[in-house]
């Protein structure tokens, strides 16, 4: 992505990704391709005698329609041109071109027609906005230069900007151009390249790019082709943070797969390789592999892999303890879905989530959005077996990680039925009935600092109170009730077992049975 973040200077390349939701093409096709233009030149707005004008003497050409919505003057003379003060002017072309302003000069020898004053221009899904504006009504080619063009989510401001014909297709080229994505009338932010070429559908081509602040350059490339898909490319994000120290995250996506030799057309598997800096934690490299082909891609995100050698990874953001935690940091994600190919009708899946962190603080020092919507993410396993009645579910949850509690089930087995008649008859049923296996543990850190040392306390120890504030709700409950009993108490080693350890069976049936009538 390319975006940028002033509060804390990061600058992405995102905006320019986003192109590729403009489908099915990022610009208009143009039906007839326009002349060349290297040899028409902006002109200033033409000097006409202007008179009175009569309905004899005035003659709009018949490839422009005029709207004087501001009630304004109308003057002109016949064969030299016209002239509309608005403000409300609406010129249209019969090429679906649309431009308002406050002013309109229609020259009818240069066969143009000079717009000034708000001047808006609309083409397609192309907005362009200025001061002035040139448009050659015969040869059906619009001067823009100087305007910005508004290609949702971006807007290019370019010192002349044009249309090619390359190979049957069209390329737009924009000459001293701009591209933000900050939609406001002064933008915080820009790059800006010499030459700026748009293939449709394809990529960006920018020459001597450079990316401003303001008006400082912070950033300097003499060449970057970029795709206009969101996820190929290069993509840079260069900041700073308390915990981390000025960064700079890179990442590089193409595409593997494919039959055929590995044709370009047939890949499937979207690999983005990352290679990240961070001056107060060292370097990170990580890879991530989607099959392009599944959908919920945000829910099914394939295989990931991080690591980080952690220069300071006792470094901490908030005010908890953390204790010792080794500097080799990682992450290795697997979300996956695989469907199988049973011989029954049904459709039959193996469901994988599952997440191997290196410790419980690795998504709070570099996940930041995982660690506030999933701190201690699932681990499952599952076929699932599902036809138009029902729904056969056999799944278990394991414990991966064990600095976090966490119940496990090996496994569950849960059959959900869908109302329908109960043999041939008018009664509808539906129902559902689970079986499971469950054990639920405590963190090892939290058995090992916390727990142990309370089972050797009572409720009159001036430690115990320590301890216990860093428990809460269930394990909080059973660890007060441990203070209160006497040290040789034999109850208190069943507490312990029910709160370190606790492993129980499952049963669990829900059905429903209904019938219909008709009140008459």
């Amino acid at each position: 992505m390319l975006k940028l973040d002033l509060g804390r200077w990061i600058i992405s390349w995102g905006m320019i990704a986003q192109l590729s939701a403009q489908e099915p093409q990022v610009l208009p096709d143009v039906d007839t391709p326009p002349p060349p233009v290297d040899t028409i030149t902006p002109v200033p707005a033409p000097v006409i005698p202007f008179g009175v004008p009569t309905a004899a003497t005035l003659v709009i050409p018949k490839n422009l329609k005029i709207s004087n919505f501001g009630g304004g003057t109308i003057s002109g003379m016949q064969g030299e041109g016209i002239r509309y003060d608005g403000p409300g002017i609406k010129v249209s072309g019969d090429n679906g071109l649309e431009i308002f302003a406050d002013r309109a000069v229609i020259d009818l020898q240069a066969e143009t027609a000079t717009l000034e004053g708000n001047v808006s221009v609309y083409q397609g899904n192309i907005l362009q906005r200025g001061d002035r504006t040139v448009y050659y009504y015969e040869k059906k080619f619009l001067d823009a230069s100087g305007m910005r063009i508004s290609l949702d989510p971006i807007l290019l401001e370019a010192g002349k900007f044009t249309v090619e014909n390359r190979d049957g297709e069209n390329v737009y080229v924009g000459e001293d151009a701009g591209i933000t994505t900050h939609d406001v009338q002064n933008p915080n932010f820009w790059i800006r390249s010499k030459r700026t070429t748009i293939f449709p559908k394809d990529k960006i081509v920018f020459n001597d790019l450079r990316v401003f602040v303001g008006e400082t350059p912070v950033f300097w490339l003499p060449y970057l082709s970029q795709p206009l898909d969101a996820q190929l490319g290069y993509h840079f994000l260069p900041g700073a943070r308390t915990n981390w120290g000025p960064y700079l995250l890179n990442s590089y996506g193409i595409m593997l797969g494919g039959g055929d030799g590995g044709a370009a057309d047939k890949s499937w598997l979207l690999s983005r390789w990352r290679f990240d800096v961070r001056g107060m934690r060292g370097l990170g490299v990580g890879v991530d592999l989607l099959d392009t082909r599944v959908e919920n891609v945000e829910e099914i995100s394939g295989l990931s892999f991080y690591y980080l050698n952690d220069l300071a990874p006792q470094t901490r953001r908030s005010g908890l303890e953390r204790g010792f935690v080794n500097e080799d940091r990682y992450r290795i994600e697997l979300k996956n879905r695989t469907n199988l190919d049973f011989l029954d009708d049904a459709d039959w899946r193996l469901d994988s989530n599952l997440t191997l962190l290196s410790d419980r603080s690795y998504l709070e020092d570099f996940e930041i959005s995982d660690y506030r919507t999933d701190p201690a993410p699932d681990q499952t396993l599952g076929i699932y077996r599902r036809d138009d009645a029902s729904l056969l579910s056999v799944y278990a949850r394991l414990r991966l990680n064990d600095f976090y509690r966490a119940d496990t089930r090996l496994p569950e087995i849960a059959f959900d039925q869908a109302r329908a008649p109960l043999f041939g008859l008018p009664i509808l049923h539906e129902g559902n009935t689970s079986f499971g296996v469950i054990g639920e543990q405590a963190a090892d850190p939290t058995r090992d600092a916390i727990i142990d040392p309370l089972s050797q306390l009572t409720a009159g120890d001036p430690q115990a109170q320590t301890l216990l504030r860093q428990l809460s709700g269930y394990e909080r409950n059973l660890a007060e009730e441990i203070l209160a009993l006497p040290l040789n108490d034999p109850r208190r080693e069943a507490l312990r077992d029910q709160l370190v350890d606790l492993n129980y069976a499952r049963f669990h049936t829900y059905q429903e049975f209904s019938l219909p009538i008709n009140n008459l």
